[in-house]
């Protein structure tokens, strides 16, 4: 999920209804960078304590580094282990490693030219 979807009633009466029918079995992954095909979640429709949100509707909650793939799969191997639903909140940063993308929201539903495309490529080359 992303932390936009939040901002929708649907989302959190999937929330609401997790908890009441005991779901134990039900892992979700909130890709949590704050940013959204508008702006910033803050600027279109603030989230506040996301976290205490979903304690508050029964869940159990963990918050993690979204690009630490250790973080990740222990954060996964302990949501196994737990008996209600687990949101797992990743905080991640939109186009990371990218100088000209990175934390910014008018990335977000980006197309891409061609020059940008090889920029971001060679960016990235230098983190492998």
């Amino acid at each position: 999920m992303s932390d936009g979807e939040h901002q929708e009633g649907q989302t959190w009466e999937a929330i609401m209804s997790a908890h009441k029918f005991q779901l134990q079995n039900l892992i979700i992954i909130v890709d949590y960078n704050g940013l959204q095909i508008e702006g910033t979640t803050d600027e279109v429709m603030p989230l506040g304590d996301l976290a205490q949100k979903y304690r508050d509707f029964g869940w159990e909650v963990r918050e993690l580094d979204g690009h630490d793939f250790v973080q990740i799969q222990e954060a996964l191997q302990w949501a196994e282990r737990c008996q209600a639903p687990v949101a797992l909140l990743a905080r991640t940063h939109l186009g990371r490693g990218i100088s000209f993308m990175e934390d910014n929201w008018k990335y977000h539903d980006w197309s891409g030219k061609p020059d940008d495309i090889d920029q971001a490529r060679k960016e990235l080359s230098t983190h492998l």
